[in-house]
C-alpha cells in the first residue's frame, strides 16, 4: 500500500514539476533559515553548560545601589569577598578566585626550546588562579602532574596552543614539557620564573572564560588591594540545598539600603554560571556578552520567514488539488476511502517536505560560509557529530510539521469534493463552495505575505537612509574621552619627559587634543605593585634585614596635600617624569637599608632596583609592623594618559576612525600605547551585520511574496476563465480584462499596506529615538515599497494571466 502511495505522489510531482520545484525551493529557504537561527540561538544559550557542575556554579558580582535602585553591576568583587561568603554560608561548598594577570589580562611568556633560542609568547588572556578552580570548573587535560594539587607556588598550567608556542620542537616530538621553566614580565620591570604543571585543552568557544594560562595565586596578595576597588572574579560552588532567593536576600540588608539611599552603596549578588553570557550591562565581564536585541531580531525574522514559506506552500497545494480534480473524481467512483485519500495527500506533502529538508541542509551549510565571509558574526561549528544530529532532528520536526500543516487543508478539500463536481473538471471545482473557502484562505495568506514584504522593504529603506544620513551629516565637533596605557620605557629620563611635554603641547596647539593628563595612577588608584629584592645603600651596609620590599608606582598626586606624612625630603615633582630616578621610602625601608636617620638618607643613592635610585623623601609607617615599602614614578613604568580627543561626528564608523587616528598619533611618541576604553568597533560591526541580514531577509520575503502572487494569479485566471469568455463576447478588450484581474490584487495590496504602514511608522520611531540626530519620516518611506510591490504584482499578474485574457471566447467557455 505504501508503495502505491509513493508511486502516486512521485507521479503528481513529476506532472507538476514546475510549481513543485518552486514550492520546494521556498520551503527549503524557510527551513534553512530556521536551522541557521536555531543553531546560533542554541549556541548563545549553551555557554558554560559543558562544565559538569554548571547547574551549581555561581559568580559573585558587585551591585552598586543608589536610591534603592541598581545603577551598575560589576563582574569584579573585592579579593576576600568569596572567602567571607564561604565562611558565612554553609551552602557554599567551595570558592575560587581569578585575578587578571595584568590590567588588561594579557601576558608575555619567555621560554627556551631545544634550539636554545629565546621565544616570546603573547597571551591575550591569562589569570592568577587558585587550585580550587579545578574542583569547580571542568577542564580536559592533555598532561599534568599526578598526585598533588595543581598550582602550587610558582606553578602554571598552559593550554595546548600556548604549549606549542612555548616549546614547538618538544611538543612536535611528543616530549613532555612538565617541569619546564618559563618566565614572565608581570609588571614591565621584573621577571619571575614558573614551572609548567599541566597542559589543558583550550576551553570551547561557548565559554565565557577563555584563557591561555593559569598562574598560581599563592603569595600574590601584593598584586591586590583587597580593601579598595573590586579586582577579582569570584566563583562559588553550592550544594543541593541551595535556594537562590533566600541566599540572595541575605546578601543585601534592605534596612541599611533604605537608610543610606542617598549615597552609592555596593552589595554582593549572585549570577548563575549559565546566565553570565546573556547578561547585559555588566562591566568588566571577561567574555563577550550576547546581544539580546540581535538574538531577538533573528528569532522574529526566522519565524516570519518560516510562516511565509509555509503559507506559500499551502497556496500551491490548494491549486495542485484543484488541478487533480478529475483524478480524484474517478478514484472516488471506484471506491477510495476518505482515509486513503488523506494518507495519499499527506504522503505527497511529506515527500516534498523531505526533499526540501535535504536541500535546506545544504543551503544551511552554504549560508554559514556566506556569514563567515560577509559578516563578523562568530557562528558556531555546525558540522560536528552532535550539531549534525541536532540539525537532523530539527529538520525532521520541521518536515513533519510542515507536511501536516500544508497537507491538512488540501486533503480536507479533496475529501469533501463531490465526485460529480470533480468529473466535470477543474472549472467546475473552482466554482464550488470548497474552492471558495480555498480562495479566501489564499487571499488571507497573500495579505500576510504582502504585509511582511512592505514592512521588510520599508524597514531596510529606513535603516539604510538613517545610516547614510549619519555618515553624511555627522560632521559636527565631537569630544571623545579616551584612556590609554603606555607600558613604560626602560631608561626613560628627564630628556624623554621634556620631549613628551613638548609633543603634548604641540597636539594641544594643533587642536587635535583638547586636554591630556598623564599619571602613573589609574582613576586615582595604584595599579602597579610588586615585591622586589631589598634595596641597599650605595657604598653602605648591604646586609639584608628582610627578604623583600613592596614597590608601588605612583606620582605627585598620591602624596599631594600630605606634607605632614613626610619625615624628611619632599614629594615627587609636579612635572611628571622628571623624577625618573627618585624614590620615596617608608620608615621600615629606611631601617632595612641601614640609614641612621631620615635626613641622612635624602639624595643618597640606593640599589639594585632598575639602576641607581635617589632617595627623595621619607614617610611615616602606617603601623608599627609596616613592611618596607618604596615608591617610584615616571615614564619608565606603566603610565596612563587620559585625553579628550576632538573629532568630527559621532557614528560608530567615525568614532572607530578617530580611535585609530589617536593611536597612530600618540604612538609617534609613546611606542606601544593602547587604549583601555573603546567599544566603537563592536558597535560598527553590529550595525553592518544587522543591515546585511536585514537585506537577506527582505529579499527572501519579497521572493516568497512573489511566489504567492504567482500562485493566486494562476488560481484566479483558472477560476474566472468562463467569466473572461463572457466578458469578451460582450465586447470587453484585453486591457479591460486585465484591469479587472489586477483590481482584485490591488485591493489585497491596499489591505496589506493599511496593516503594514502603522507598524512601520511605530517601529521606525522607536528605532530612530536611539540616535542623537535622525532622518525625518515622510510618506515616501512607506509609499515607495507599496508602489514597488504593486508594480511587481501587476507584472506577475499580467505575465500569468495574459494567455487567459487573449484566448478566444469559445475556447474559454468550453474549458472543463
Amino acid at each position: 500500500m505504501l508503495r502505491n502511495y509513493l508511486l502516486i505522489s512521485f507521479r503528481n510531482i513529476r506532472e507538476n514539476k514546475g510549481s513543485v520545484l518552486l514550492n520546494i525551493l521556498c520551503l527549503a529557504l524557510g527551513m534553512a533559515t530556521c536551522l541557521f537561527i536555531y543553531h546560533y540561538v542554541y549556541f548563545e544559550n549553551s555557554y558554560d553548560s559543558f562544565h559538569a557542575k554548571s547547574d551549581r556554579i555561581y559568580r559573585l558580582e558587585t551591585d552598586t545601589y543608589f536610591r534603592q535602585e541598581i545603577i551598575k553591576t560589576n563582574a569584579f568583587t573585592k579579593y576576600r569577598s568569596g572567602k567571607g561568603i564561604e565562611a558565612r554560608f554553609p551552602e557554599v561548598l567551595e570558592t575560587t578566585r581569578l585575578v587578571p594577570f595584568s590590567e588588561n589580562g594579557t601576558a608575555f611568556l619567555f621560554s627556551k626550546d631545544e634550539d636554545a633560542l629565546d621565544r616570546t609568547t603573547y597571551l591575550e588572556k591569562a589569570y592568577f588562579s587558585e587550585s580550587t578552580f579545578f574542583d569547580i570548573f571542568t577542564l580536559e587535560w592533555i598532561d599534568k602532574v599526578q598526585g598533588l594539587p595543581l598550582l602550587k607556588p610558582n606553578e602554571v598550567v598552559v593550554s595546548e596552543e600556548t604549549a606549542l608556542k612555548l616549546f614547538p620542537k618538544k611538543m612536535s616530538l611528543g616530549k613532555s614539557i612538565l617541569g619546564e621553566e618559563i618566565r614572565t614580565r608581570t609588571t614591565g620591570q621584573s621577571k619571575e620564573s614558573w614551572s609548567i604543571a599541566g597542559i589543558f585543552k583550550a576551553p570551547p568557544k561557548n565559554s565565557h572564560l577563555v584563557f591561555g594560562a593559569l598562574f598560581s595565586l599563592h603569595d600574590k596578595d601584593y598584586l591586590l588591594n583587597s580593601e579598595s576597588l573590586p579586582n577579582t572574579y569570584t566563583y562559588l560552588l553550592v550544594d543541593d540545598n541551595y535556594t537562590y532567593k533566600m541566599f540572595q536576600s541575605s546578601l543585601v540588608d534592605m534596612a541599611k539600603l533604605s537608610e543610606f539611599s542617598h549615597i552609592e552603596q555596593d552589595f554582593l549578588s549572585l549570577r548563575a554560571l549559565t546566565d553570565i553570557h546573556t547578561a547585559t550591562k555588566v562591566s568588566n565581564d571577561p567574555g563577550q556578552s550576547a546581544n539580546k536585541t540581535f538574538i531577538l531580531f533573528l528569532i522574529v525574522m526566522g519565524m516570519i520567514i518560516l510562516i511565509l514559506a509555509s503559507t506559500n506552500y499551502i497556496n500551491g497545494s490548494i491549486i495542485n488539488s484543484i488541478e487533480r480534480s478529475k483524478e480524484i473524481g474517478v478514484r472516488k467512483l471506484v471506491g477510495i476511502q476518505p482515509r486513503q485519500l488523506v494518507i495519499n495527500v499527506l504522503t505527497e506533502s511529506t515527500c516534498i517536505n523531505l526533499i526540501a529538508g535535504l536541500i535546506a541542509f545544504f543551503l544551511f551549510i552554504f549560508g554559514i560560509r556566506v556569514v563567515n565571509v560577509f559578516t563578523t558574526i562568530e557562528y558556531p561549528n555546525a558540522l560536528d557529530f552532535l550539531a549534525i544530529l541536532r540539525s537532523s532532528l530539527i529538520l525532521l520536526v520541521l518536515v513533519v510539521f510542515a507536511a501536516l500543516v500544508s497537507g491538512y487543508y488540501p486533503a480536507s478539500l479533496l475529501v469533501n469534493l463531490k465526485p460529480i463536481e470533480a468529473l466535470k473538471g477543474k472549472t467546475q471545482v473552482v466554482s464550488s463552495k470548497q474552492s471558495a473557502k480555498g480562495s479566501r484562505v489564499m487571499r488571507v495568506l497573500l495579505i500576510f505575505q504582502l504585509t511582511m514584504s512592505v514592512i521588510f522593504i520599508s524597514g531596510l529603506y529606513i535603516v539604510q537612509q538613517q545610516l547614510a544620513h549619519v555618515k553624511e551629516k555627522d560632521n559636527k565637533s565631537f569630544r571623545m574621552n579616551l584612556t590609554a596605557k603606555f607600558p613604560g620605557l626602560t631608561g626613560a629620563n628627564d630628556m624623554f619627559a621634556e620631549q613628551s611635554e613638548g609633543y603634548i603641547r604641540s597636539l594641544l596647539n594643533k587642536g587635535q587634543v583638547e586636554s591630556a593628563y598623564i599619571s602613573n595612577l589609574f582613576n586615582g588608584q595604584v595599579k602597579m605593585k610588586q615585591k622586589i629584592k631589598p634595596l641597599y645603600q650605595v657604598g653602605g651596609d648591604t646586609t639584608r634585614l628582610t627578604d623583600s620590599f613592596d614597590l608601588y608606582v605612583i606620582d605627585y598626586h598620591y602624596f599631594d596635600g600630605l606634607d605632614s606624612k613626610f619625615l624628611a625630603g619632599k614629594n615627587f615633582s609636579k612635572r611628571f617624569g622628571f623624577d625618573y630616578n627618585g624614590v620615596i621610602v617608608n620608615e621600615a625601608a629606611l631601617a632595612a637599608m641601614r640609614f641612621n636617620s631620615p635626613d641622612s638618607s635624602i639624595n643618597k643613592k640606593v640599589r639594585p632596583y632598575n639602576g641607581p635610585l635617589v632617595v627623595k623623601g621619607v614617610i611615616k609607617n602606617d603601623s608599627i609592623n609596616d613592611i618596607p615599602t618604596v615608591y617610584v614614578t615616571g615614564l619608565r613604568y606603566p603610565t596612563y594618559i587620559d585625553m579628550t580627543f576632538i573629532t568630527r561626528g559621532s557614528s560608530a564608523e567615525k568614532l572607530n576612525e578617530a580611535v585609530n587616528l589617536a593611536r597612530q598619533t600618540w604612538n609617534q611618541q609613546f611606542q606601544g600605547i593602547y587604549f583601555l576604553t573603546r567599544k566603537y568597533e563592536e558597535q560598527n560591526a553590529m550595525e553592518k551585520n544587522l543591515v546585511r541580514l536585514f537585506f537577506f531577509f527582505t529579499l527572501l520575503a519579497v521572493f516568497i511574496a512573489s511566489l504567492g502572487i504567482f500562485g493566486l494569479s494562476s488560481f484566479t485566471a483558472m477560476k474566472r476563465t468562463k467569466e473572461i469568455g463572457i466578458r469578451k463576447i460582450l465586447g470587453a478588450n484585453v486591457s479591460q480584462i486585465l484591469y479587472v484581474l489586477i483590481y482584485d490584487f490591488l485591493r489585497l495590496m491596499f489591505i496589506g499596506s493599511a496593516i503594514a504602514i502603522p507598524l512601520v511608522i511605530y517601529g521606525a520611531r522607536e528605532w530612530l529615538d536611539n540616535y542623537a540626530f535622525r532622518i525625518n519620516l515622510h510618506p515616501g518611506f512607506a509609499l515607495g515599497p507599496v508602489i514597488g510591490m504593486s508594480l511587481l504584482a501587476i507584472t506577475i499578474i499580467v505575465r500569468r494571466c495574459w494567455n487567459t485574457s487573449i484566448q478566444s471566447p469559445i475556447k474559454a467557455l468550453s474549458t472543463e
